[in-house]
């Protein structure tokens, strides 16, 4: 009888594991972000970073409303650390945390970061992200735009990481080059008047000649 029991206690453990872990929310990134998010699905995106306080306070919710999401609905979540994915943060313009976007045919919509997590549910099975605008297709993640201020993104990422010594030091360089090449140029007489053009057979250095004044 005891390991009938203990048997069932098990097979309850395993069955609620299970059904946890059974929509998981993926990590995304600046380098599979085009490959997982495919023009005709669903998704809901958090961004978040690892220091942000209210990240912290609305995680364990949306994992809870992951973990409650019927299985009939086709819509996949996933979370980017802002910090590690520069790119995607600039795309999506990203300016205060947490941030939540449903995606859906490549249509964008932010989302309310204070739902609760039944609210989450409904937003989802409802399908209550309708009634929320879409971004302009000209600012769109998905335009021209929003890829090009990706790139941006990442750039600033990389130049914030190289040491500052190595960036003044590039930035001086090259302003005592520019001034070295403008007196070498300005020694050689690359901006002296012996090069200008000559206009109606005078030299522009000649002196105008000066009319003569009739004196009573």
């Amino acid at each position: 009888m005891k390991f009938l029991t203990l048997g069932l206690v098990l097979l309850s453990v395993i069955t609620t594991v299970l059904c946890a872990s059974k929509r998981e929310i993926l990590e995304l990134t600046d380098s599979n972000f085009d490959t997982f998010v495919g023009e005709s699905d669903e998704w809901l995106v958090e961004f978040y970073a690892p220091w942000c306080g209210a990240c912290k306070q609305f995680g364990p919710r949306y994992e809870a409303a992951a973990k409650s999401i019927p299985d009939s609905l086709p819509v996949k979540l996933a979370k980017i650390d802002v910090d590690s994915s520069p790119g995607l943060a600039s795309k999506f313009f990203v300016t205060r945390l947490p941030t939540l976007f449903h995606i859906k045919n490549h249509e964008v919509r932010q989302v309310d970061t204070k739902m609760k997590v039944q609210d989450i549910v409904n937003f989802l099975k409802n399908q209550e992200w309708e009634n929320i605008e879409i971004w302009n297709g000209y600012f769109s993640p998905f335009s021209i735009v929003g890829t090009g201020v990706g790139y941006i993104g990442i750039f600033m990422k990389k130049l914030s990481n190289i040491p500052a010594w190595m960036v003044w030091t590039g930035l001086g360089g090259t302003i005592v080059l520019m001034i070295v090449s403008f007196g070498i140029a300005a020694q050689n007489g690359a901006f002296s008047d012996e090069d200008a053009p000559v206009t109606a057979g005078k030299s522009p250095s000649s002196p105008r000649p000066q009319k003569s004044r009739k004196v009573d």
